[in-house]
């Protein structure tokens, strides 16, 4: 008997089963959303007045954000409802790449042509679109709302004691706006801030405990004004980028964006020698870039030739599987947002170990330098944007008045409340936060004797707090991932830090020296005689607590002591206070070519093999 043909309503066996029509609910939905779309779409008297508004901007980009974000719900839900939406494998358009733990970086600029690539052609209209995926959350690249300093002084105090250190830091904490810029406990001397309403309190305060002061800056604002030259126009920057393929100069301090911009063009242009490697990301979205320079394998054209009938440095060496092997040196600037000269400084060093190679190319074929020139990027670009003095990251803490305070033991941070309602209602209270609280210094956030209030602090509010726990701060946790992945092979570990011109070295929990306290000043000796003869710049040497202040959480120790790392090293730039962190644009070159100095001679004291 012959079987029957399948039913209309079913299909044959193997055949593709039938695409469902489409739901009513979903036609419904549709509708909706269309009609909801059209709304928004259609501009409100209201917001027609605005738009031609300074105040009216807000509301109108609000409405065009949501009807960006309902265009696009609108065209996933047709696609839904027509049955073909398209397929989402999770690959990203484009991925800058970073190292895993075998070392071998999927750097970004594998995915260009190769060696050959070039950087995009800009235009005058969007020249700073090149990398708008480093802007962030805040990508403000105007003054409007920036901090105005006119009328702060500051003021250069002499101390008679070491307690005066404590006093003027309690007599900052007590006046809002002021702060210990900086303090000396070798030459017992410090740098205060004054805002404009609290000079008479803060002079006679200063009278009082018989201190000695001059001021050095009437007005601040007048300095800040005149530290960075302008920026270039649009046109001129498109030229720019033209002829050189980057947007950097020595003659100003960058933005993040034309930081970014320089070491793409460096990975696209010396292929051979750089690549970049994202390690993560800060709290408002801006990717951590690390400069890797390393000489890859099989490129022995790159080799300096032979001199006198000499076996060329590289080619005694060989390049081959040794380049796993390799020592690494660490190189990092920016933690503090508010000194720039770090960031220029280690971009200098960029240009020289890549640029310039063959001027110095055992550097490279010794050791891979790992380069971070903007640790605190977050930071960074609010220092350039709302507020110059600006030195913490820009996370968000609070701090419940029962939260524990850091340190060692679980003490309350408030009294204790009565009566246990009382304290599961203080539990769920968020206290009023106390002026601009937002952020955290990095240099604080480590986890080497994190909490310890005699080298930190755990007020939101304070230039000094070391956050709610040790790395809580998505910058710091990056980096140190980074650098325990890679720690059998770091042997050198520097931070560029600003201003005072030392060479600091790491100390114990206690603030003691270490027990190869000096195989570290006798290596440190040498930088600090390299960089002197480039324009007789002193750098003095000693650990943190004897030639500043107790530091608990910082990353110098925390290489040295928990990570392992040797040679681990602070180097505090210029100056030493005549213009502290508003040092001008014109001493870019110089400090950058100090810096430079001081690290060959620590690479080839350290790591790097002479012949």
């Amino acid at each position: 008997m012959e079987r029957p043909p399948p039913s209309p309503s079913w299909p044959a066996l193997g055949s593709p089963r039938p695409r469902p029509r489409p739901r009513p609910r979903r036609l419904t939905l549709l509708a909706v959303v269309c009609a909801f779309t059209l709304l928004l779409r259609a501009p409100s008297p209201a917001a027609a007045d605005d738009a031609d508004d300074d105040t009216g901007d807000s509301s109108v980009g609000i409405l065009g954000a949501l009807s960006a974000v309902v265009r696009a719900t609108t065209s996933r839900l047709s696609a839904l409802v027509r049955g073909s939406a398209p397929a989402d494998d999770g690959t990203p358009d484009y991925d800058y790449g970073e190292e895993d733990a075998a070392g071998d970086d999927k750097s970004w600029w594998w995915w260009s042509s190769g060696s050959g690539a070039t950087t995009p052609e800009p235009s005058a209209g969007a020249d700073e679109d090149y990398v708008d995926d480093v802007s962030g959350a805040d990508a403000d690249s105007g003054d409007d709302g920036a901090r105005d300093y006119s009328g702060y002084q500051v003021v250069h105090v002499r101390l008679s004691s070491s307690k005066h250190g404590a006093m003027l830091q309690a007599l900052a904490d007590r006046h809002v706006g002021a702060q210990v810029l900086s303090r000396s406990q070798r030459r017992r001397t410090a740098s205060l801030l004054v805002p404009p309403g609290a000079v008479a309190a803060v002079y006679d305060a200063l009278d009082d405990m018989g201190l000695d002061y001059h001021v050095v800056t009437a007005d601040l604002q007048k300095i800040i004004a005149t530290q960075n030259p302008r920026q270039a126009s649009a046109q001129q920057r498109v030229d720019l980028m033209r002829t050189a393929g980057h947007p950097l100069t020595w003659e100003r301090f960058h933005r993040y964006n034309d930081i970014v911009k320089y070491l793409q063009w460096l990975a696209l242009t010396y292929p051979q020698l750089a690549s970049l490697v994202s390690i993560g990301a800060s709290s408002e979205g801006r990717p951590l870039y690390v400069l890797k320079v390393s000489l890859r394998e099989g490129r022995s054209d790159l080799l300096p030739q032979p001199r006198h009938n000499r076996t060329a440095r590289g080619t005694r060496r060989g390049t081959g599987g040794a380049a796993a092997r390799r020592p690494a040196i660490w190189l990092d600037a920016g933690t503090h947002a508010r000194e720039w000269v770090g960031p220029a400084a280690a971009l200098y060093v960029c240009m020289q170990l890549v640029e310039r190679f063959y001027s110095h190319p055992h550097l490279v074929l010794d050791a891979d330098w790992y380069i971070m020139p903007v640790l605190n990027p977050d930071g960074y670009e609010f220092s350039h944007t709302r507020d110059r003095l600006w030195r913490k990251s820009r996370s968000s803490h609070e701090l419940h008045p029962y939260a524990l305070r850091p340190g060692p033991g679980r003490r309350p941070a408030g009294p204790r409340p009565a009566g246990r309602a009382a304290r599961l209602a203080a539990l769920f209270h968020k206290p009023p936060r106390r002026g601009p609280c937002a952020g955290v210094d990095l240099n604080r956030n480590w986890d080497d004797n994190w909490g310890d209030l005699r080298g930190a602090s755990d007020d939101p509010c304070s230039d000094r707090y070391a956050g709610p726990r040790a790395f809580s701060e998505p910058e710091t946790r990056a980096v140190s991932r980074f650098i325990l992945r890679h720690r059998e092979r770091f042997e050198l570990f520097v931070s560029l830090h600003a201003f005072g011109q030392l060479l600091l070295l790491p100390e114990d929990g206690r603030f003691r020296h270490l027990p190869d306290h000096e195989e570290l000043f006798n290596k440190a000796k040498l930088a600090s005689n390299a960089m002197r003869r480039v324009r007789n710049t002193r750098y003095n040497i000693g650990t943190t607590s004897e030639m500043l202040y107790r530091i608990s959480g910082g990353a110098n120790n925390w290489v040295k002591n928990v990570a392992g790392i040797k040679y681990s090293y602070t180097l505090e730039l210029p100056d030493r206070g005549q213009f502290g962190f508003l040092l001008p644009a014109t001493h870019i070159r110089p400090t950058g070519k100090e810096a430079f100095a001081g690290l060959r001679e620590l690479a080839q004291a350290i790591v790097c093999r002479r012949d």
